[in-house]
């Protein structure tokens, strides 16, 4: 799937399917909701609200939303 590449994709594979899904996302009007709902949830997999899991992950840690 688009936002949620298939297990064991590694590299240049996992960042195509990343950036495809980023585009459908960069538009979203729900973006946010969409990210927050990953953050609060702790989702680790897939593409939400804009942001791959290491993104997300290095969000929390910067303490940032």
């Amino acid at each position: 799937g688009l936002f949620f590449p298939p297990e064991g994709l590694r590299g240049a594979q996992a960042a195509a399917c990343f950036r495809a899904a980023k585009k459908i996302c960069a538009p979203c009007g729900v973006r946010q909701e969409c990210l927050d709902h990953a953050l609060a949830t702790s989702e680790l997999y897939g593409v939400w609200g804009g942001l791959t899991p290491r993104e997300r992950t290095q969000l929390v840690r910067d303490g940032r939303r």
